[in-house]
């Protein structure tokens, strides 16, 4: 008999938690390409990091309320402090949408509790280790910070660093034959995220006999193709004959730019791929 009461009160318990209603829902959404930067969440003008947050209590003019962040994986562990205040935020009847740059103060890593990741580094980089994450939002009353007026709405992602082009031919050190006409194909690969609105530059320039193909491509070769000529939303362009002839037996260097057409996505090393020197012919000396 004890236990069937036991067993009853725990049913009755399940069904008060079910029934219990909360006069605000908050569900964070994230736009790929989602990117392990927080700062790149609240750029201004950015839709990566949106907040759908409804006050469903229509018998309230407005409501002011904190929220508590959470952004849990691969170890890392990050949380609203305690003993952050924030600015009150006004919630309307209905929904109330707002972006990563209106919750900025709430991604600052200095209002935020951190574990799991090495915090001197993290603070410096501001930089999450790749991996599946959920973001969780919970709204409180704003006087009351022990008042949950909402569940928690979590997303769950995927994180990715984007890293420059992988440069693949001409490859190099290689020697590209001689021919009657420009007919050299270009060719990289994608090391970042496939939705990322990608427009790709090649660089090309002449290097002197014992120069460092990097200083040659920072401006001390011979250009030999404008950048405005070279734009691309392909990971391949073709060297044809709209372009100048390369001269046989001269070496020559080459890099390619990612770009985010958007802006809104941090790309590593500033999007730019490591150099490649090849020859054009046998090279002289």
């Amino acid at each position: 008999m004890k236990k069937q009461i036991l067993i009853l009160l725990g049913m009755l318990l399940q069904l008060s938690v079910v029934a219990q209603t909360y006069p605000v829902s908050a569900m964070p959404q994230l736009l790929p390409p989602n990117s392990i930067y927080l700062s790149d969440y609240t750029a201004a003008g950015s839709d990566k990091f949106t907040l759908n947050i409804a006050l469903n209590d229509f018998n309230e003019d407005e409501y002011d309320v904190r929220l508590q962040l959470t952004i849990a994986g691969e170890g890392a562990f990050l949380q609203t402090s305690p003993d952050f205040t924030p600015q009150p935020l006004t919630l309307f009847p209905g929904n109330n949408s707002l972006t990563g740059n209106d919750l900025e103060e709430y991604f600052n890593l200095n209002n935020m509790i951190v574990n799991g990741v090495d915090e001197q580094e993290f603070r410096r980089t501001g930089a999450l280790p790749p991996g599946i994450y959920s973001f969780c939002v919970q709204a409180f009353d704003y006087r009351r910070q022990d008042v949950a007026l909402s569940l928690r709405g979590c997303n769950t992602v995927t994180l990715q660093k984007n890293n420059p082009p992988l440069l693949v031919y001409p490859e190099c050190g290689a020697i590209v034959p001689v021919q009657d006409v420009n007919n050299i194909q270009f060719q990289w690969q994608t090391q970042a995220d496939r939705s990322i609105q990608a427009e790709y530059t090649l660089e090309l320039v002449e290097v002197p006999h014992g120069m460092n193909p990097d200083d040659a491509l920072n401006g001390a070769g011979r250009q030999v193709l404008a950048p405005s000529d070279a734009v691309t939303t392909q990971t391949q362009f073709l060297y044809g004959n709209d372009q100048l002839p390369l001269e046989v037996g001269k070496s020559y260097a080459y890099r390619v730019r990612l770009e985010d057409i958007e802006g809104a996505t941090t790309i590593e090393n500033n999007g730019i791929s490591q150099s490649c020197l090849f020859h054009y012919g046998a090279p002289t000396n």
